[in-house]
């Protein structure tokens, strides 16, 4: 009976060590975090959730399909690669990367002009370059000439994430220009004061 009573007193004792642990790690991680929040690098970066604005989102799927843009420019590139001497000519897969290549480009470039617009006009516009690309994307996904299950499982992940940017363009983007027009809208029908 003795025995039992010291293994759970024991035990007891081990759980409370390793809550306290816990919470000494827990409190050490909030301390790191409230050291950024004070310091010059906390103005800068959104290290709490209500932090981050749609703004911040917005600009961080242009930087992902520019990351996207590079990647189709690589694929084409392995494409190519892939070929013999003569075989050089253009396939319909060969003209779809391409084009999307090109509106990848055009379309960053039309969407930090839009980000400086900040009108919803020339948001709904670039909805239908996303609409080209992604339509793109599923010519060049069911016939592209790349071998190898490994090479194309990598493509159809990239392809997916290159949807998947644009979808959260468009969602926090239609927000962030919602928000911007309806602000403007405000300003606008207030009178001036005397």
């Amino acid at each position: 009976m003795s025995d039992t009573n010291a293994t759970a007193e024991k035990a007891k004792v081990v759980k409370e060590e390793t809550v306290k642990k816990a919470k000494d790690a827990d409190k050490a991680i909030d301390n790191q975090f409230n050291k950024i929040d004070q310091s010059k690098l906390g103005e800068f970066l959104p290290t709490h959730v209500e932090n981050i604005s749609l703004k911040t989102i917005v600009y961080f799927t242009i930087f992902l399909s520019a990351l996207t843009t590079i990647a189709i420019y690589l694929m084409i590139v392995a494409q190519n690669a892939t070929k013999a001497k003569g075989e050089q000519k253009a396939t319909f897969a060969n003209l779809m990367c391409y084009l999307l290549l090109i509106v990848g480009i055009c379309g960053i470039v039309y969407d930090m002009v839009v980000i400086m617009m900040r009108m919803m006009v020339f948001f709904k516009i670039s909805l239908i370059i996303k609409l080209i690309k992604v339509i793109n994307i599923f010519c060049i996904g069911f016939c592209l000439e790349i071998s190898g299950i490994f090479t194309k499982g990598l493509l159809f992940i990239f392809l997916f994430g290159c949807f998947i940017t644009d979808l959260l363009y468009i969602k926090y983007g239609y927000k962030y220009f919602s928000v911007n027009e309806s602000n403007d809208g405000e300003q606008n029908t207030k009178e001036p004061e005397p």
